[in-house]
């Protein structure tokens, strides 16, 4: 069983869930999917959050109008009628809690951290719900789970941190009885709860995080983290042109790459992985043939190369994918 993991980008339109969809469905086991909210969602809905914060009820509102529409878009497109129908039911849920929660920022005027990560986990709950349908149209038995119900935090709205031991035992009991069923669980990154049920976030990046947790939980073959990028570069292919792609690379590299800038992968992606001796691989979902980059407890000689890579360029080596 592997995790697989989409960023934004990845999931960001039709044409790129259609690639997902191809990805997911080639496996030969079922695959964990975790996804983020689709490019661009999370930026959007903390924009709403800050405008109802400012009482500029027409401007949240615009915001979510939009989102609605951006979402409804990709049903339409990708998943069958039926299918559409009751995912467009859920959606109208969700955008219905996230108007409640708008209302209640602009009566008072503030947006606390505990409704921020309320606000914000729209974007994975509406995305892995999008894809959920999606895979479904195609073929894909997939099951959508969530994220709240599995990965268990602290309190501390906005960058929590997972209880490893909690998250493990749900992931155990829920995800992998449905892997045993051969379907595909599908659920958001980035977000979970508190033992009292309230909505949590890891902080900007963390649906690696989750996809790296949830790998050690489950004792995953390799967690592959699908991006916009061929994998980890040595420096910023779009200002050096002798940028490569690196082919392997060692825990401690890549942490140490992560940690410097590189935002290819979050920071806190590295340590379950190499807790559980799980290999990560750094995908491009749109070259999907493409080796990537391997991390495993051997770097293969490749900590000469990263040795060399300067502070300016690794602040540059990232792909487009800026989501939670």
């Amino acid at each position: 069983m592997v995790i697989a993991k989409f960023g934004g980008t990845s999931v960001g339109s039709p044409e790129a869930l259609d690639r997902v969809r191809a990805i997911v469905k080639q496996r030969r086991t079922s695959p964990v999917v975790v996804v983020s909210a689709t490019s661009g969602v999370t930026d959007a809905l903390l924009a709403a959050a800050a405008q109802a914060s400012r009482r500029r009820r027409t401007d949240a509102e615009t915001i979510v109008a939009d989102l609605r529409r951006r979402h409804a878009s990709v049903l339409e497109t990708l998943a069958g009628p039926s299918a559409r129908d009751a995912a467009t039911a859920e959606l109208e849920t969700l955008w219905a809690r996230l108007q409640a929660l708008l209302r209640r920022t602009e009566a008072e005027g503030a947006c606390a951290p505990n409704r921020q990560d309320a606000i914000v986990s729209t974007g994975e709950l509406a995305s892995s719900r999008v894809l959920v349908d999606v895979l479904r149209h195609g073929g894909v038995p997939a099951v959508w789970v969530d994220a709240r119900r599995i990965v268990v935090t602290d309190d501390a709205h906005t960058a929590a941190v997972p209880d490893v031991e909690a998250t493990g035992l749900n992931a155990r009991r829920t995800i992998a009885t449905i892997l045993a069923a051969r379907r595909v669980p599908v659920l958001g990154g980035f977000i979970g709860a508190t033992p009292g049920g309230a909505t949590t976030t890891l902080g900007r990046g963390g649906s690696d995080w989750s996809a790296s947790l949830l790998g050690a939980c489950l004792g995953a073959r390799e967690i592959q983290i699908w991006t916009d990028v061929d994998g980890v570069y040595s420096a910023d292919p779009r200002r050096d042109a002798r940028a490569r792609v690196f082919e392997r690379l060692s825990f401690r590299e890549a942490e140490q790459l992560a940690r410097a800038g590189a935002k290819v992968l979050h920071p806190e992606t590295i340590a379950p992985a190499e807790a559980a001796g799980i290999p990560v691989r750094v995908l491009n979902t749109f070259n999907p043939g493409g080796p990537g980059t391997l991390i495993t407890g051997e770097g293969a000689g490749a900590h000469r190369a990263v040795s060399s890579v300067t502070w300016p360029l690794l602040a540059g080596v990232r792909g487009r994918e800026a989501t939670a």
